[in-house]
């Protein structure tokens, strides 16, 4: 049977988490809705999958993600018309990982492997130079530390636990910038030390 659980606690970030527990392949597949109305996911300004560990050093805290703009699809592309022909498109793919800063301890730091090369989704020019501002990605880390932290302890995961979350920027009717929207995650159980990046 289906239920609903909060998520969100103490850690400083408005708003509520909700997830139901679903089955999927064999493990549990949870969905986020932010708040309690369900979010229109058609037309979105961003889609995105994020793993919740720095995949490229695991002894530092951080985030791997891939966003793209509109609905694009991450995993499995189909190619694109440009006025140069067909490409492929790729998303923005970084790190949001927490390193020694020089004076002030640790400091957050998005550090980008590469850019999306869309320049338009649903023909209209991209609203952003990233895919998502620096305000989206602040939000996105806040809430990849609650939702780690909660099923790390759930799960009673080790060192290598990791969560597998999809994310969108939704879409709104008078074409302004959406907001971030939490749409499902599940326990990442393949992470390893030799996983290759590139390939979520």
């Amino acid at each position: 049977m289906a239920r609903t659980q909060d998520v969100w606690g103490a850690e400083g970030i408005s708003g509520r988490v909700k997830f139901l527990l679903l089955a999927w392949a064999g493990m549990p597949k949870t969905s986020f809705r932010k708040n309690s109305d369900s979010p229109h996911y058609g037309d979105e300004q961003v889609n995105g999958v994020a793993i919740s560990k720095n995949i490229y050093n695991p002894d530092w805290e951080g985030f791997y993600v891939n966003a793209q703009y509109g609905e694009l699809s991450i995993t499995n592309p189909e190619p694109i018309a440009t006025d140069t022909g067909l490409v492929n498109p790729v998303p923005d793919e970084f790190l949001i990982t927490r390193l020694a800063a020089s004076v002030s301890g640790l400091a957050w730091e998005t550090q980008f492997i590469r850019h999306s090369n869309v320049e338009q989704v649903y023909d209209q020019p991209v609203m952003t130079e990233d895919v998502l501002t620096a305000d989206e990605i602040e939000e996105l880390r806040d809430n990849l530390q609650v939702i780690h932290a909660h099923f790390k302890k759930l799960y009673q995961g080790d060192k290598n636990f990791a969560m597998d979350i999809e994310f969108k920027i939704t879409e709104t009717a008078d074409g302004s910038r959406g907001s971030l929207a939490i749409k499902q995650a599940r326990p990442c159980g393949w992470i390893k030390n030799e996983y290759q990046p590139g390939l979520v």
